[in-house]
């Protein structure tokens, strides 16, 4: 593919014409590519200069047009000016222009209006943009955040969020790839009838987690479960079930003379690793 650099400045008629002729093919040609650089007259000399320096070349007018080897890493290869260009153009492609030295001129001062009212335009939106400037560091965490995780333990508030997130990807996991061996989690199922509790309510049952489902623990020793206490807890969520569902307005709390126990052994109760009590319906 031939791509040619085109450069010259604002009100040179004769980089109007070479742009004339580029554009030309560019526009008839599936692979020749140009890519314009206009200069304001003012920077032009100076501008022409770095770029002959960078690249080692001689070039003293406008324009200046140049050929970069896409093969070679993006290299350019000086063409020349207008006449060099326009023998190119003649010469590969045959392709003239007879365009009017008046033309020229007009199109010259047309150009310069509209890259100064383009450089305008940028300049404008410039002074529209305020950036900040950002420094990315650890001050914030090694200063207001410690302030302020002490004012928040110093309430003595309990902030169960990250506690939740945590219970909620474990047992995730658990469920994935199974729990730990000798791990018993919490987790509340439908009851199909174990412990004694009625069958169709959702409760917290002793689990472990194994081949991407879970197995209801029900041959663990020393758990003793107060009848009393699993009447009030039973009775209470078939209440709760029945006005979900619409068929009780209201809900009247289970009522009992028999004081409150625990429902697990001492001894099981503190190995009991509660993860979350999560509803989940078995497939």
């Amino acid at each position: 593919m031939a791509k040619f650099v085109i450069a010259g400045r604002a009100d040179c008629p004769y980089y109007a014409k070479t742009e004339l002729v580029a554009d030309y093919l560019q526009k008839n040609l599936p692979d020749f590519r140009i890519h314009k650089i206009t200069q304001r007259p003012e920077v032009w000399e100076d501008w022409l200069k770095d770029v002959c320096e960078k690249n080692k070349w001689s070039h003293k007018n406008s324009p200046i047009i140049w050929r970069e080897l896409l093969d070679h890493g993006g290299k350019g290869l000086l063409l020349g000016g207008y006449n060099e260009f326009l023998e190119h153009a003649q010469l590969y492609y045959d392709v003239t222009s007879s365009m009017t030295t008046e033309l020229m001129m007009v199109i010259a001062q047309e150009n310069l209006g509209a890259h100064i009212e383009k450089e305008q335009e940028e300049e404008a939106l410039k002074t529209c943009i305020n950036p900040l400037q950002v420094w990315i560091t650890s001050e914030w965490v090694k200063r207001e955040f410690v302030a302020i995780l002490k004012n928040l333990t110093s309430t003595g508030r309990q902030f169960g969020g990250i506690l939740a997130a945590h219970s909620i990807a474990t047992t995730l996991k658990y469920w994935y790839h199974g729990s730990p061996p000798g791990e018993i989690v919490s987790l509340g199922i439908l009851s199909e009838g174990q412990f004694g509790i009625p069958k169709g309510i959702v409760f917290s049952m002793p689990v472990k987690f194994e081949n991407g489902t879970w197995v209801v623990l029900t041959d663990l020793k020393d758990v003793e479960i107060s009848e009393q206490m699993m009447t009030r807890m039973t009775s209470d969520l078939i209440q709760e079930k029945l006005v979900a569902l619409g068929d009780k307005i209201h809900f009247q709390p289970y009522q009992s003379d028999t004081p409150r126990i625990n429902t697990l052994h001492p001894s099981i109760q503190s190995s009991w690793h509660s993860v979350l009590t999560i509803t989940i319906r078995k497939r």
